[in-house]
């Protein structure tokens, strides 16, 4: 693990010495683009390696939950969540279908967190890509999710250069 002198940025650092492969991932903050998710994958190897990779964050969490909530309601908390994905310009947001509330009458969530990437790779929001990724099956995905967790995932097929850069 690396940080800066401040903490504002630290790195996370794996190393496979039997494949010779090194996976480096960090968070940093951007005044312009908020909280930024780094990585890279290096290979160590003396020749091209061909690898698949699904990166990305689980469980990204709508504006207006705070801690206070996701750990006291967590089970009501997805049940209302609601994520979309823009499939033009891979922007996913993250929101709630309705503000939580024990009174019989609507009431709008109007915010919502958002993220994107900035590689032109595939962007999954749904948790079963995961399953089908380790099994080996393709990819399908959808553009909406709801009454589930939210999460923002890229996979490409690559060797040994820099991917999932959002």
């Amino acid at each position: 693990m690396y940080k800066n002198i401040n903490g504002s940025k630290v790195i996370f650092e794996a190393r496979n010495e039997a494949l010779q492969l090194v996976f480096l991932y960090g968070w940093t903050s951007s005044r312009r683009f908020g909280l930024v998710k780094l990585a890279k994958l290096i290979n160590m190897a003396d020749k091209p390696q061909r690898v698949r990779v699904l990166d990305g964050a689980r469980n990204i969490m709508p504006a207006i939950v705070d801690a206070s909530l996701q750990n006291n309601m967590s089970v009501l908390v997805d049940a209302y969540k609601s994520t979309e994905l823009d499939t033009e310009s891979g922007l996913a947001m993250f929101a709630l279908s309705s503000a939580l509330t024990d009174r019989a009458e609507p009431n709008e969530a109007l915010l919502a967190n958002t993220c994107w990437f900035t590689t032109e790779d595939e962007v999954y929001i749904s948790d079963g890509v995961i399953q089908d990724f380790a099994a080996g099956r393709t990819l399908t995905e959808t553009d909406i999710v709801k009454g589930g967790r939210g999460e923002g995932r890229c996979q490409e097929d690559l060797g040994g250069k820099d991917f999932c850069g959002g």
